[in-house]
């Protein structure tokens, strides 16, 4: 279909109702030079919008016609607009918010220091010369939260990437969940309202060895020391490897009592 057909919009047909699925409306149109007297406005096109209050009302078909069905008539259009059918394509709802899973390893490789301690074979007590492994074990952890407001929500998720919990984050310990950052797709709600589906990307690092002396905090703090093969914490003054961030900030907010349909977020923990 053309665009910037210039058009006069009837009083004929025209309509818009809201109802429990969502915002419907119809609008018709004849071509400008039937009515010159008239101010004219280009004819709509699939996915324009009601007007600035009814964003989320869309153009959904346009039918052209001749006025009395008769071609030596002026042209009609028919537009239909409708904020229904405008959910997420896999048919997800509003209020569904699933949660995902993955466990995984990092080896890390190693080469023992000649001096001045000799690792050993524990079989003979040779002095162990090869590239030896250690492992970390990973968990990916990826939430999903409508948003509202997507401006606000991005400022709080670039201030928080790269940082790791300060606080214990859904029973994982202080520094040991690091935030990887978001992934986001737009959608349109139930009513035809913008509303936007975010993943929430997180790393859950655990050392066993760590674990096995007791240290449960700030995993992602420890590096492999070269010189001794064991784990550590570099640190540049008061300053760590890694900085900390209130990491709940992006899946909770202030307030049980508040309607989760009035904030800008809201999340369904399932972990």
């Amino acid at each position: 279909m053309p665009i910037g057909i210039p058009v006069i919009l009837l009083d004929r047909g025209w309509k818009f109702a809201t109802d429990e699925n969502g915002q419907y409306g119809t609008r018709t149109f004849i071509e400008a030079s039937a009515l010159p007297h008239l101010s004219s406005q280009d004819l709509p096109v699939i996915g324009d919008p009601w007007d600035d209050e009814h964003s989320s009302c869309l153009v959904k078909s346009v039918e052209e016609s001749y006025l009395n069905e008769n071609s030596i008539c002026p042209k009609t259009w028919v537009v239909v607009y409708s904020s229904a059918n405008q959910q997420i394509e896999t048919g997800q709802k509003e209020t569904d918010y699933p949660t995902s899973l993955s466990s995984g390893s990092e080896f890390i490789t190693w080469t023992p220091p000649k001096a001045p301690v000799t690792w050993q074979w524990a079989a003979d007590n040779k002095a162990i010369t090869q590239v030896v492994f250690k492992n970390t074990i990973l968990t990916t952890i990826s939430l999903k939260r409508v948003i509202k407001d997507i401006d606000w929500f991005m400022t709080l998720s670039a201030t928080n990437s790269g940082r790791v919990n300060n606080n214990p984050w859904y029973g994982r310990p202080v520094g040991g969940v690091l935030y990887e950052g978001c992934g986001a797709e737009e959608f349109r709600s139930k009513i035809g309202a913008r509303r936007w589906l975010v993943t929430l990307n997180f790393v859950y690092r655990t050392i066993p060895e760590l674990t096995d002396l007791n240290i449960v905090n700030d995993h992602w703090q420890y590096i492999l020391r070269e010189d001794t093969g064991l784990w550590d914490k570099p640190m540049l003054g008061a300053n760590s490897l890694y900085r900390y961030g209130d990491l709940k900030q992006l899946t909770e907010w202030a307030g049980d009592d508040i309607n989760p349909n009035d904030v800008p977020g809201y999340l369904h923990t399932n972990m």
